[in-house]
């Protein structure tokens, strides 16, 4: 953990991690989706106050209070992961998050082992239908994910 001088206080907080995701096994797999299952946040989400027509943003989370559990998943899945700010008299908790492509990619995964979230991971997987892969000249193509 990197300590500033200034402040004495810890960096904790990275966001956008460039980890690459390890090679998933069905067993890891059964014991995150439980994880995820008791212990995570799944939503859809739009944004309605911006220019655009609103869109969907799926978001799987998962706050604790072990540290270890959760940078396993971070690095199990990728995502953000970090500490939460918290008020002084309560433990530090910490937060494992992913959002849109790598929530379709997680819920994709997990969704065999699910039991009481498996209607709202089916809900992140109807949200979004396909991926957008940048080309080798600068613009989107529309990719469906299988």
């Amino acid at each position: 953990m990197a300590t500033s001088n200034l402040t004495g206080r810890t960096d904790l907080r990275r966001r956008y991690a460039r980890i690459e995701p390890c090679p998933k096994t069905q067993i890891q797999s059964a014991y995150f989706a439980g994880l995820i299952d008791g212990e995570a946040n799944i939503g859809v989400y739009t944004f309605k106050n911006l220019p655009h027509p609103p869109r969907a943003r799926p978001v799987i989370k998962v706050d604790m209070t072990c540290e270890k559990t959760i940078r396993a998943l971070h690095a199990y899945f990728g995502g953000y992961c970090g500490q939460k700010k918290t008020q002084l008299r309560n433990q530090p908790q910490w937060r494992w998050e992913v959002t849109f492509q790598r929530a379709r990619e997680v819920a994709k995964t997990i969704r065999p082992y699910l039991i009481t979230k498996a209607e709202a991971v089916d809900a992140i997987l109807a949200a979004i239908p396909a991926a957008r892969v940048r080309q080798k000249n600068g613009r989107f193509q529309t990719k469906a994910i299988a």
